[in-house]
């Protein structure tokens, strides 16, 4: 997992709906927001209260995207677990490492290339790859497609949330490590 996992966006996040919401005209609760964290858009704007109009929750998504990249200070990268995963792959050069996140690509690959980190995966999957947010398994069912996985038992998965959890063990993977 990405947000939350690898990197925590939560304040970032937090900012940058904010502003956007400001921008649109729309009441932001944080207390909200972060029941919604880990959920696709649409369903974290169901539960904010945003109405069901395309055009303002086009107008929130494309304000966010803009906003995001300011509040880059704003995230930590959780050290550990990129130390471990660095150590694991120096130690063990046929271990394949992947990112399975919901996060639209755009902001997942600029918080990577700001920490300078998306040359370090074999395979990231993205929300713009998945029709459906976890805790449906499918962006799991596609990045073991991806890393050629044979056998479920040889997945490690790190998720930070019930949801995601439940993604991953509906995808058939047993090793699930909740942090």
């Amino acid at each position: 997992d990405f947000d939350g996992t690898l990197v925590n966006t939560v304040y970032a996040n937090v900012a940058a709906y904010r502003d956007a919401f400001n921008e649109c005209d729309c009441e932001f609760s944080e207390i909200l927001y972060n029941k919604a964290f880990g959920l696709r858009f649409d369903d974290m704007c169901d539960i904010l209260g945003v109405p069901r109009d395309k055009s303002l929750r086009d107008d929130i998504r494309s304000k966010k995207r803009e906003f995001y990249n300011r509040y880059f200070n704003l995230i930590n990268v959780n050290a550990q677990l990129l130390s471990f995963i660095s150590t694991i792959k120096e130690n063990n050069p046929e271990v394949k490492t992947a990112i399975a996140s919901t996060a639209s690509k755009d902001n997942l690959y600029g918080v990577l290339r700001y920490f300078e980190i998306e040359n370090d995966w074999d395979v990231i999957v993205t929300g713009d790859d998945v029709s459906f947010g976890k805790p449906n398994p499918e962006v799991y069912n596609i990045t073991k497609n991806r890393l050629g996985v044979q056998d479920d038992n040889e997945v490690i998965v790190f998720e930070d949330t019930e949801i995601g959890c439940k993604a991953a063990y509906d995808a058939g993977i047993k090793n699930v490590i909740k942090l």
